[in-house]
C-alpha cells in the first residue's frame, strides 16, 4: 500500500497484519471499512465507515491508482474489480 511519496507498506509475509485481508469490490456500497494512512508512523489505520457485524466480509476502496498500477502489472489479465 502506498502511504506517501515514497513510502510503501507490504503485508505479504506478514499474515498477523488485518489490513491484508480487506478487500475491493465492484460495488462501493459494500464499502464498510476506510484506510487512514500515517506515512510518518509508516502504518495505515483501518476506520469502520459504518457498523459491522461480526464475521462480515471487510471491503475498502483501493483507489485509482491501484487498479491502474495492477493492469500495468498484469497485462492482459482482468481483475474482478474491471470485468
Amino acid at each position: 500500500m502506498r502511504l506517501g511519496a515514497s513510502v510503501y507498506i507490504d503485508a505479504a509475509e506478514d499474515l498477523s497484519a488485518p489490513g491484508r485481508y480487506i478487500n475491493d469490490c465492484r460495488n462501493s456500497n459494500y464499502h464498510n471499512v476506510r484506510f487512514d494512512k500515517r506515512p510518518q508512523e509508516g502504518r495505515a489505520v483501518v476506520i469502520a465507515t459504518r457498523e459491522i457485524n461480526e464475521g462480515c466480509e471487510l471491503f475498502a476502496d483501493y483507489g485509482v491508482l491501484y487498479w491502474a498500477g495492477w493492469r500495468l502489472m498484469h497485462p492482459g489479465q482482468r481483475s474482478a474489480k474491471l470485468s
